[in-house]
Order: structure tokens, then sequence, then C-alpha cells
């Protein structure tokens, strides 16, 4: 059994925080004329995601897809993507870098949300995971199922399978899983 605690990783939920701070609001949403607005999705690369731009301009959205044709847009884009960059530097991120969407961003590791993972053997080849402080966050570590073309030790995890060479591996990923990091303990 997988207990999920927050399905967005650390990096995500810190990124979103900071935006949520700065009162920029979610794109798409009622945004006053000028304003930037934001939206955050993965990037594929553990602690990174890209923050999509955009700016209102009267009632009419302005975004990146596709290119805004006219000049003065584009410059109004451009102040919008700086503004968002300029408040996630002054948040501790590393140099936001530019992209046609927006931004890709590396969140502060100290914006994270340690985790003490307790493993504990249930009997031979499994495990039961548990956060400290969370105790209905439990995830089932198994070692005796055999998964077509692997072995491993087993955590189940979004109606997937995850295979991992060590408990403690899979203890790890339950506790990232669950929204937590990156500084996470395995004890057993």
């Amino acid at each position: 059994m997988h207990h999920r605690h927050n399905a967005s990783p650390w990096y995500r939920q810190a990124i979103q925080g900071i935006l949520d701070a700065a009162q920029i609001p979610q794109m798409y949403g009622p945004t006053p004329s000028g304003q930037a607005s934001a939206s955050i999705m993965s990037s594929g690369t553990h602690g990174t995601v890209i923050v999509m731009v955009a700016t209102t301009i009267g009632r009419r959205v302005v975004d990146m897809q596709p290119a805004p044709r006219l000049a003065d847009d584009l410059a109004r884009w451009t102040a919008a993507r700086n503004q968002v960059a300029a408040v996630l530097e002054q948040a501790g991120c590393a140099t936001p870098r530019p992209t046609r969407m927006g931004l890709v961003v590396t969140a502060p590791e100290e914006l994270g949300v340690p985790a003490d993972v307790r493993l504990a053997p249930v009997d031979r080849g499994r495990y039961t995971a548990t956060i400290d402080g969370h105790p209905e966050l439990v995830a089932t570590i198994d070692g005796r199922l055999e998964v077509p073309t692997s072995r491993g030790y087993v955590l189940e995890s979004g109606g997937g399978y995850l295979i991992f060479d060590t408990p403690e591996a899979a203890a790890a990923e339950f506790a990232f899983d669950c929204g937590f990091g990156p500084q996470i303990t395995v004890t057993t």
C-alpha cells in the first residue's frame, strides 16, 4: 500500500510558493492588464521546472504560443518574463535560464522538505517504509516479486511499479514521490 502526501515534487512546490508569495497569478486566470502570470510544468530533470510566462494587454493574453507577432507584444512579454526571473532570483533560485516559453528554473535545496524514512523488515525480502511525522504515509517494498525481465526491490507508485537495487533506494523514492526532498534520510 502506498499513500501519497503531495503529488508535486518538493522543487515544484518551492517554485510555486515563491510565485504565490510574490502574488504572481496562475496563467489564464484573472490577471490585471500588464501583469505577469505564470504556470509551472515539469522539465524532466530533478530539481528543475519550466515556468511558462504570459502577460495581459487589456483583455488579451500574450504568451509565446505562438510567438507574439507585434514588437510591442514581444517587448511586454519579455518584460513579464524578466519580472518573474527577478522574483525567482531574489528568492534564491540559481539564475533562471530564459526560453521561448518562459524560464527554466532550479529550486534552491534549502526550500525542500526534509524527510526521515524508517525502513522496517516485515518478513524475508519485504519491508514497510514510513515517514517520521506522517504515520498516514506507508509503502510496502517487496524484494520477493519477480517482475518480467527484472528482479529487485519493487515499490508500487502511481499504479505502476518501480524497481530498485536496494530497499533503501526504494524507500528514498517513496519519500520523494510523497513530495519530500531533496534531503532524505533512510534508517533501518
